[in-house]
């Protein structure tokens, strides 16, 4: 089957999908063939991770020439909010229920695979900080280098993910390390969720009401709720 992906451009809110696409792989036996948009070029590795994955035949970018049609897959505005799976999760099942009519169960028990490189260890002393770093097409409506600027981690005993690493590179680090991430909103930290590791999502005050709504409620659009990752006030923390 071919996807495609309108609305993608966010590494956390694209990778949502991925428990959808594992269960429509698992009920029909056919991979997907995935299309994203060129902003997804910004995550340096995206294709390889993406690629490494059972369900995923193979991604290409949207400008990329292709003979394949597409199904365009778009979140769905009516959807059941599940108790534990991400909102966006249940949007992108919405949509392909009653869209593409499939029907098809999420595999809410999916992990993210990532290829394994040997060196990727990390003193057991030092815990990981993925932050929300600058970059191009990023959402300026948020704070970035909100963990550093707030000076509760200081680098002699932590250790900054370099994001001109590829992803798979710096999941590697995340998963040789002991330590639960420490993380915030941002892309790293919904693959940590998918990768079933431990993580603390800390949020500034500024972000305690968020798009009108509580921060709950964005942590439930992205994050699975019976898995490893703790929602902290970063100002408590």
């Amino acid at each position: 089957m071919n996807i495609f992906l309108p609305q993608s451009g966010n590494l956390g809110d694209t990778c949502n999908i991925l428990p959808v696409l594992s269960g429509l792989y698992k009920h029909t036996g056919q991979k997907i063939h995935l299309k994203v948009r060129d902003k997804m070029k910004n995550f340096k590795g995206f294709k390889a991770l993406m690629e490494a994955q059972d369900c995923i035949a193979s991604l290409k970018f949207e400008s990329s020439k292709s003979d394949k049609i597409y199904h365009a897959a778009y979140l769905a505005n009516d959807y059941t909010k599940s108790l534990n799976r991400p909102w966006e999760t249940c949007r992108y099942e919405e949509f392909f229920r009653y869209n593409l009519n499939i029907n098809l169960k999420v595999d809410d028990e999916f992990e993210l695979f990532v290829p394994i490189i040997e060196d990727s260890y990390t003193s057991h002393k030092t815990y990981i900080v993925g932050d929300r770093s600058y970059s191009k097409d990023a959402d300026t409506r948020r704070s970035f280098d909100v963990l550093k600027n707030s000076g509760k981690f200081s680098e002699d005993k932590c250790t900054y993910l370099d994001y001109s690493n590829d992803l798979i590179t710096n999941l590697n680090i995340i998963r040789s390390n002991p330590n639960p991430l420490i993380s915030t909103f941002t892309g790293i930290s919904i693959l940590a969720d998918l990768m079933k590791k431990e993580a603390m999502i800390l949020y500034p005050e500024e972000l305690s009401f968020w798009d009108n709504k509580p921060i709950q409620y964005s942590f439930n659009q992205h994050f699975y709720r019976d898995r490893n990752c703790e929602l902290i006030s970063l100002e408590q923390f």
